[in-house]
């Protein structure tokens, strides 16, 4: 393992432990967002829109599963997850939409 994947690393373990204080998104590369809550994180389709509204949208049918676990969530978890999503894009005045299209 050379330096840039052990600084990798702690940075994930640095946030995902903070995840057992709260539960939180940030955005992850470039149309993605990524959901942590209880030292576990989850990856959520989304796609960013230039020069339309709304911004982004959130693609409610990827598969969503537990990074760490490889477990598909429940559907309360979906729908916790799908709702801190939308908080944070309202959060950052951000217009988006959910659709029910598969992420291409």
């Amino acid at each position: 393992m050379d330096v840039l994947d052990w600084l990798t690393d702690a940075k994930e373990r640095r946030i995902l432990q903070r995840s057992f204080t709260h539960p939180f998104v940030r955005c992850y590369q470039r149309d993605d967002f990524k959901y942590f809550d209880k030292g576990r994180s989850v990856l959520v389709s989304g796609e960013l829109m230039t020069s339309r509204d709304p911004q982004r949208i959130i693609y409610r049918r990827c598969p969503l599963v537990w990074e760490q676990s490889g477990q598909p969530l429940t559907s309360d978890e979906r729908e916790q997850v799908f709702r801190c999503v939308g908080q944070y894009l309202d959060r950052k005045k951000i217009k988006w939409a959910f659709s029910d299209a598969d992420p291409a």
